[in-house]
C-alpha cells in the first residue's frame, strides 16, 4: 500500500472523540432521575472527568436499566479508559435486548476493534448499517477492516459512501485518495486529495497528490506536491531523493 496513511487500528480509536461518548442512540429513559444522572455524566465526560462520568452513568443504569442512552455513554467511557472488555460485556447484553438500535451495534464494533477482534467488529458494524445505512462514522471504520483484509474494492465503496455522508471529513477523503492511488486511479486520487487539502493540508496528502501526478507522467506538478509535503514536515525517508530526481527531470524539460 502507498506510503500515505490509510486508516489503522491506532487511527480508528482516534475516531472515537469525546463528543461521540455523549451521542445518544435512538431511545432514552422514562425515568427523570436516570435521565438527570446521565446528563451529569455527559457533562463530566465533556470536561474529561471520565472516572466521575463512569460513576454517574452506572448510577443512571442502576435507577433504570433500560436507559440505553446511559449504556451507550458508559460503553464510550469504557473505551476512552481502555476498558474494551467491559464495553463488550455491557454492549453484548444491550444488543440482545435492543436489537434495533444501530448506535449500540456501532459502539460494539468499536469495542471489538479496540481488542483487534476484526471478525466481530466487522459483524457489529455491518449490523449497525443494516439498521441504519446512514449511520455516521461506521462506513469509514468498516472500510478500515476491508483495507486490513486487502479488499480495496469494498473499502473504496465504503469510503465513497462515508464521503457522501460527510463531505467535510478530511480523513475520509485522504484515505479515499490513497485507495484510488493504490488501485491506479490517478485522476480520482488527485481530485479527491485536492478536496481534502482544501479542508486540512497535510504532508501525507501532498505525498498522495505527488504520487498520483507521477502516475500520470506529470513531473512538474509531482515536484510541486512533494515540495509542499517537505515544507509541511514529512518524515517520508524517500521524499528528498524523489524531489532531487524530479528536479533533474524538470531541469531537462
Amino acid at each position: 500500500m502507498h506510503a500515505a496513511k490509510l486508516l489503522s487500528i491506532a487511527t480508528i480509536l482516534l475516531l472515537i472523540p469525546i463528543h461521540s461518548i455523549v451521542a445518544a442512540p435512538g431511545t432514552s429513559s422514562g425515568s427523570p432521575r436516570s435521565v438527570e444522572l446521565n446528563e451529569r455524566g455527559v457533562k463530566l465526560a465533556t470536561m474529561g472527568k471520565l472516572a466521575e462520568a463512569e460513576k454517574y452513568f452506572r448510577q443512571a443504569l442502576a435507577v433504570d436499566h433500560g436507559n440505553i442512552t446511559a449504556a451507550f455513554n458508559l460503553a464510550g467511557i469504557y473505551l476512552r479508559m481502555s476498558k474494551a472488555g467491559a464495553a463488550i460485556k455491557l454492549l453484548k447484553e444491550y444488543t440482545v435486548s435492543y436489537k434495533e438500535d444501530a448506535g449500540l451495534f456501532a459502539r460494539l464494533g468499536d469495542a471489538y476493534f479496540a481488542t483487534k477482534d476484526l471478525k466481530h467488529a466487522r459483524e457489529s458494524y455491518e449490523n449497525a448499517l443494516k439498521l441504519d445505512p446512514n449511520y455516521k462514522g461506521v462506513h469509514s471504520k468498516l472500510a478500515t477492516i476491508m483495507l486490513m483484509n486487502n479488499d480495496l474494492a469494498s473499502a473504496e465503496k465504503l469510503l465513497l459512501r462515508a464521503a457522501e455522508l460527510d463531505p467535510s471529513d478530511e480523513q475520509v477523503l485522504a484515505n479515499l485518495a490513497s485507495v484510488f492511488l493504490a488501485t491506479g486511479k490517478a485522476e480520482k486520487a488527485i481530485s479527491t486529495a485536492k478536496r481534502a487539502l482544501q479542508i486540512q493540508p497535510s504532508s501525507d496528502l501532498y505525498i498522495t497528490l505527488g504520487s498520483a501526478y507521477e502516475l500520470l507522467n506529470d513531473p512538474a506538478n509531482a515536484l510541486i506536491a512533494f515540495k509542499r509535503a517537505r515544507d509541511l514536515g514529512s518524515k517520508d525517508k524517500h521524499l528528498l531523493s524523489k524531489i532531487s530526481a524530479l528536479e533533474k527531470i524538470n531541469s531537462k524539460g
